[in-house]
């Protein structure tokens, strides 16, 4: 573990994880079938370093995160979710006398880069209070029949 400092406040981050190893994304546009699970116990940002390499010009790939409050499968109640997906909310315009209505939606992260070569991002997530687990899904979605390659690298900071 490494120390930093974010402003005047210290934080500290843990050693890079590998969320999707570097490697041809699954073909016609299908999410990964067995995205790896990561622990993420007690961090509070999580710092996606996403690479990809599209077949062929047109070529786009989606980036969801999930998250699970259970450090284990086996924990999880019958018939309950074992991972949520990262969110975004929308704020709704606050008027006297009357409630907010936010809009809060599932977030997928897409990138359609700006050359036909190895190109990364980086996608910052806040992380959910009390997460134990986290994982990584991608998929091609600019050429389904002619996929690229991806890999993910995750930093976790507390």
């Amino acid at each position: 573990m490494s120390m930093g400092t974010a402003g005047t406040l210290p934080y500290f981050v843990q050693a890079r994880q590998i969320a999707r190893a570097y490697g041809a994304l699954t073909a016609l546009g299908a999410w990964d079938a067995t995205p790896t699970p990561l622990v993420c116990v007690g961090a509070s940002k999580m710092t996606l370093m996403v690479e990809y390499d599209e077949a062929a010009p047109g070529g786009a790939v989606e980036v969801q995160a999930f998250f699970s409050p259970y450090a284990l499968a086996a924990q999880v109640p019958a018939g309950q979710a074992e991972w949520f997906p990262a969110s975004v909310k929308a704020v709704g315009a606050v008027v006297p006398g009357a409630n907010v209505t936010s809009l809060v939606q599932p977030e997928v992260n897409s990138f359609d880069p700006t050359v036909v070569t190895n190109e990364g991002i980086v996608i910052d997530f806040e992380l959910p209070g009390a997460m134990e687990r986290f994982q990584v899904n991608v998929r091609e979605v600019g050429l389904p029949a002619n996929v690229g390659i991806s890999g993910v690298i995750a930093l976790l900071s507390w």
